[in-house]
């Protein structure tokens, strides 16, 4: 499953290790940066349940995906805007970053 908690975890500890190469003021550590926290948002989300990450456009496939169902083609997340208002009304004292 593409929505994995400790996957996303990985990933975003892995960009933010990225985020430390290189010269200070590059663009590079910013871009690292930017992914490294997408993906702890991600994580966060996925881990209260994997479905929050689903789209739920294209008629419920990616939510039947998310619950273990098989379905042709790849599964699409919702953007990372979206990431941030679900977890703004899950969790009472999340900020957006």
């Amino acid at each position: 499953m593409i929505w994995d908690s400790e996957r996303y975890w990985q990933k975003s500890k892995a960009y933010m290790q990225m985020a430390t190469q290189g010269e200070r003021e590059s663009w590079e550590r910013s871009f690292w940066r930017a992914l490294g926290l997408e993906f702890l948002l991600r994580a966060a989300l996925t881990k209260i349940h994997p479905a929050l990450n689903a789209d739920p456009q294209n008629e419920g496939l990616n939510l039947l995906y998310a619950f273990g169902i098989p379905i042709k083609g790849e599964p699409r997340s919702i953007p990372v805007h979206a990431v941030t208002a679900r977890l703004e009304r899950i969790i009472e004292r999340f900020q957006k970053p």
